[in-house]
């Protein structure tokens, strides 16, 4: 009988031992293969893009008067569950007074340092300062706003020379997401952005390129434009979100990659025309298999961003989709939804 309570005994110690051991050995090789489990599908990335952001003028007079936090309170919903969030910044931070409010005619621009912790509340990861109004205030101004724009984790890239800062990289959910500044407005030439993007591509999952371009207020883009981005993704980029112009320009699918050559004003004064009162906003969810975008028609009439709507958002789609040469889907599918998909695969893991 004891013999029998022995074989029980030990026929349940084995049989414990086995599932405990089964449930373990997958998870050990999970573990151990290179950190991802075979078939494991990357985690999505949440990016937003935005157009040309100025706090000078008559926004400084009216966050002044309202409080900032007007700029954007009726949109806030826009930036929740962002990854990360772009932007173009159109001055400088810095301690100076502005020059510009009381005349206009001067286009000089400087934010207060509280601007910085406005877009920190707002989720933006990185600023371009690629851009003519970066030197405003020469030098010095370029350097403090970066320093602010540095105490609230924020990003800046880009120069009005392209002589620094030409690429920057945020880490996101394992991978690396790399941005491009470029401003063509003061040096015409390209050679060390496209350098940036074609040497990146080994450390990047992803490439983004944020030129600064063209001739304000056309709503067309220049043939210029049309070269620098093709050139661009040629040399591995992944994405164009285009700056400059102060209203949207048509998007354009190149190689499988989207262009949008003007993102269009998000935050500015310049209320003399519909087409600079209203721009997009550009959501990015990058996958393994594909990247889903959805763009998001703005208004800023009354220096408080909102959602464009009815007619106008109408009226904003269509300009976006005022290209000949873009496929008949994504064009449905814009004007219909705002949205629309690629198939470019998201970059393999890198800087382990």
């Amino acid at each position: 009988m004891k013999k029998y309570s022995f074989l029980i005994i030990l026929v349940g110690v084995v049989s414990a031992g086995l599932w405990m051991l089964s449930a373990y050995v997958p998870r050990f090789f999970r573990w151990h293969n290179s950190g991802v489990e075979i078939g494991e599908q990357k985690e999505k990335i949440n990016m937003l893009f935005v157009g040309d952001m100025m706090f000078d003028r008559s926004v400084s007079v009216y966050a002044r008067k309202k409080g900032v936090d007007v700029l954007f309170g009726k949109s806030l919903d826009l930036f929740e569950g962002r990854d990360i969030v772009a932007g173009n910044l159109e001055g400088t931070i810095t301690k100076n007074r502005s020059i510009a409010e009381k005349d206009h005619s001067i286009l000089h621009f400087t934010f207060d340092p509280l601007y910085a912790g406005l877009l920190k509340s707002l989720h933006f990861s990185l600023v371009s300062l690629a851009n003519n109004h970066a030197s405003d205030f020469y030098e010095h101004g370029y350097i403090e706003t970066v320093d602010y724009l540095m105490s609230g984790d924020i990003i800046a890239f880009g120069s009005p020379r392209n002589d620094k800062n030409i690429v920057k990289t945020v880490r996101v959910k394992g991978q690396n997401i790399c941005f491009v500044g470029y401003h063509d407005l003061y040096t015409y030439d390209p050679e060390p952005a496209y350098d940036a993007v074609s040497s990146s591509k080994g450390d990047c999952s992803y490439i983004v390129v944020y030129p600064h371009w063209g001739e304000e207020y056309e709503v067309i883009q220049s043939r210029r434009q049309v070269e620098l981005a093709h050139r661009f993704i040629d040399a591995g980029a992944d994405l164009v979100i285009g700056a400059h112009p102060h209203v949207v320009q048509p998007l354009e699918i190149y190689k499988g990659k989207a262009i949008f050559y003007s993102l269009g004003n998000f935050m500015f004064d310049q209320y003399f025309s519909f087409e600079t009162t209203h721009g997009l906003a550009v959501s990015a969810v990058l996958s393994e298999d594909s990247v889903q975008f959805e763009v998001i028609p703005t208004s800023v009439v009354g220096m408080e961003l909102t959602k464009g709507e009815g007619e106008a958002r109408k009226k904003i789609l269509k300009a976006l989709v005022n290209n000949d040469s873009l496929p008949e889907s994504i064009r449905k599918s814009v004007l219909e939804s705002g949205k629309f998909e690629t198939g470019i695969k998201l970059g393999a893991e890198v800087g382990r």
